[in-house]
């Protein structure tokens, strides 16, 4: 118990993702990622909102889409908006801009059931799917 309350005295724990001086407290991956006809397009898609003074994501939109089929670009842009909208950021008061961009990719080094998401900074994402 004293350990405890000694990392408590210390202060706030030390964010590992930070926005606009908000750290990023909770995040949801959805368990499938990929289309019920196990679709899977690779491409980029880049999302703006705002966050906030609450710490939740609002008026999302697409704004730069890179494939070329228009079912891939919706697919992607419908992901991306469901992953952000589980965000949820710690509140302030004021609202602020966000951008993040999420990367589809193919990973022939995994199996092809296996799918992974790696947040490599608060604005960059990566989903992969393995390919054999």
């Amino acid at each position: 118990m004293a350990g405890l309350e000694k990392a408590v005295s210390r202060g706030r724990p030390k964010c590992r993702f930070e926005i606009k001086d908000r750290c990023l407290v909770a995040m949801d991956i959805p368990v499938h990622l990929e289309a019920p006809d196990g679709y899977f397009p690779e491409g980029t898609v880049t999302v703006s909102g705002w966050i906030t003074s609450e710490g939740t994501l609002s008026d999302l939109r697409a704004d730069v889409v890179k494939d070329g089929s228009s079912r891939a670009n919706k697919w992607m842009t419908r992901i991306a908006i469901n992953i952000l909208s589980t965000w949820r950021l710690d509140p302030a008061p004021r609202k602020d801009s966000i951008r993040v961009s999420f990367r589809f990719v193919i990973d022939p080094a995994k199996s092809s059931w296996s799918t992974s998401v790696e947040l490599s900074s608060p604005t960059s994402l990566t989903i992969s799917r393995g390919s054999g």
